[in-house]
C-alpha cells in the first residue's frame, strides 16, 4: 500500500468517517474513496485538494511529506491574544457549540478546521480573521476586548 493511500485510510478511521460519508464531504464517487484508500487509484491534484480540505489535512500530509503538526502553523493567533476557543467562537457567534464545531467540520462555517490527533481525538482551531470576517470587526474588537 502506497503512503497516500494509509494516510487517507489513517485519517478517515481516525475522523470516524465512512468512505460514503468522505465521498459526500469531498465530492468523490464512494468508488474512487474505495479505489484510493486501497491503493488502486490515486486522485487528481483538485480531488486531492478536496480529500484533504473534507479531513482537515493537507495534501502534503496526504502525500507523506509533513507531520500533520505542520497543518496548524497557519492558524496564527495575533499578538498579544490567546488562541480562540469554541466555546469563545460559538458566544460571539450567538451560536450553540455543537453548532459552530458542526458547521466548521462540515465547511459551511468557515472560521477554523478540525485537526485530526492521535486516535479518534480530534482539535478545532478556529482562525481569528476567519471569525472576525464572519462577525464583523466591531462585533470582534468587542468581545475579545480589542482597542484599536
Amino acid at each position: 500500500m502506497n503512503v497516500f493511500a494509509e494516510r487517507l485510510n489513517t485519517v478517515m478511521v481516525e475522523a470516524g468517517l465512512s468512505q460514503v460519508m468522505l465521498a459526500e464531504k469531498s465530492g468523490c464517487s464512494t468508488a474512487s474513496i474505495s479505489q484510493y484508500i486501497h491503493g488502486r487509484n490515486i486522485p487528481t491534484p483538485k480531488k486531492m485538494q478536496a480529500l484533504a480540505d473534507a479531513l482537515a489535512v493537507t495534501v502534503d500530509y496526504l502525500l507523506g511529506n509533513e507531520a500533520k503538526e505542520i497543518a496548524e502553523k497557519e492558524f496564527t493567533i495575533p499578538p498579544g491574544m490567546k488562541p480562540i476557543t469554541l466555546r469563545q467562537a460559538s458566544a460571539c457567534l450567538h451560536m450553540a457549540d455543537k453548532n459552530v464545531k458542526e458547521g466548521i467540520s462540515n465547511g459551511t462555517l468557515p472560521i477554523g478546521r478540525v485537526i485530526c490527533l492521535s486516535g479518534k481525538k480530534a482539535r478545532i482551531l478556529i482562525t481569528p480573521e476567519k471569525l472576525r470576517e464572519e462577525v464583523g470587526a466591531a462585533r470582534f474588537n468587542e468581545f475579545f476586548g480589542i482597542t484599536t
